[in-house]
């Protein structure tokens, strides 16, 4: 069973500062973690109390456009 997101970052990102925050199909926020410096895979851990449904991952950085992508939870 695979617990974790590996995100694979492009170029620009590489070094900097974000922000990453998961939201439920609700848009409630069930996951933030601030970054002090990008590298080129990051891994997010699943939570327990993450249940099976789709999750908004939003990732933030200074300087470079906001990425959004839907994630998918079956265990």
């Amino acid at each position: 069973m695979n617990e974790r997101i590996m995100l694979k970052v492009e170029h620009p990102w590489i070094g900097h500062a974000a922000t990453v925050d998961v939201l439920d199909a609700m848009g409630r926020e069930v996951f933030h973690q601030r970054i002090g410096a990008m590298s080129a895979v990051e891994t997010i851990f699943l939570l327990p109390e993450w249940k099976d449904g789709m999750y908004l991952l939003k990732l933030y950085a200074e300087g470079q456009v906001p990425k959004i992508t839907r994630v998918i939870v079956r265990r």
